[in-house]
């Protein structure tokens, strides 16, 4: 794997994504993770769509995803 200073030598453009990479780590795995994603972006689309209010809708994506995670972690 090429070091920092090798990445942005040929890529000077992505210096700061390159410098990112020593202190980020991927999302921890969910179970049934596409499940939870698409429950955010349904929240999303709701206030986008003027279908519910911002508050509405994270209210709403609250109670769900804390059943949701319930369900699977206790």
């Amino acid at each position: 794997m090429p070091t920092t200073t090798e990445l942005v030598k040929n890529y000077p453009h992505e210096e700061s994504f390159i410098a990112q990479r020593e202190s980020t780590m991927s999302r921890p795995s969910i179970i049934n993770q596409s499940e939870l994603d698409e429950m955010v972006s349904n929240a999303y689309k709701e206030v986008f769509l003027g279908t519910k209010d911002a508050d509405t809708a994270l209210a709403d994506l609250d109670a769900k995803v804390s059943t949701f995670l319930q369900g699977l972690y206790s």
